[in-house]
């Protein structure tokens, strides 16, 4: 029998996030996601940098981004996340430094070109972009790996 895409991407991601007591429920409906969710990401990237127990829920790591700024403060939990929200809640959640721009300015714009750069994320499509939740957990993914994020 050959291994589905998704099940060896979902074992990439628990080893790469450490997240193996983390629900197998959020990560599922993560990957079932067209278009990742704001609450779903939030959780992913906030449970890997350590700002929130794997008990949480999605909801809770939303409200907690929220109130830090890192979310924009008219979007729901049921949103798409666009790829410029997802880099900066991914740069932030998982304490990732960045260049210059980002040091400074901590954007939308410099988030990405430091996804970009660092190879994490697809520059085609634009910061509007909106990711699959199987992409997301991917770049979590990544970046996780990258900056050594909380185990």
């Amino acid at each position: 029998m050959k291994p589905r895409p998704a099940a060896i991407l979902l074992i990439a991601s628990l080893g790469a996030l450490s997240l193996q007591a983390q629900s197998n429920k959020v990560i599922d409906e993560m990957l079932s996601q067209p278009q990742a969710s704001y609450a779903h990401t939030a959780y992913m990237a906030l449970v890997g940098g350590g700002w929130i127990e794997e008990s949480a829920t999605p909801d809770d790591a939303f409200a907690l981004a929220q109130q830090k700024k890192w979310i924009p403060g008219n979007a729901a939990t049921v949103d798409p996340i666009d790829l410029g929200a997802f880099s900066v809640l991914a740069m932030q959640g998982l304490r990732m430094k960045g260049g210059v721009g980002w040091t400074l300015f901590h954007s939308k714009r410099y988030a990405v070109r430091e996804l970009i750069a660092r190879g994490v994320a697809n520059a085609s499509g634009g910061q509007n972009r909106i990711p699959s939740g199987e992409e997301a957990i991917r770049m979590l993914g990544k970046m996780s790996s990258l900056t050594g994020a909380q185990k």
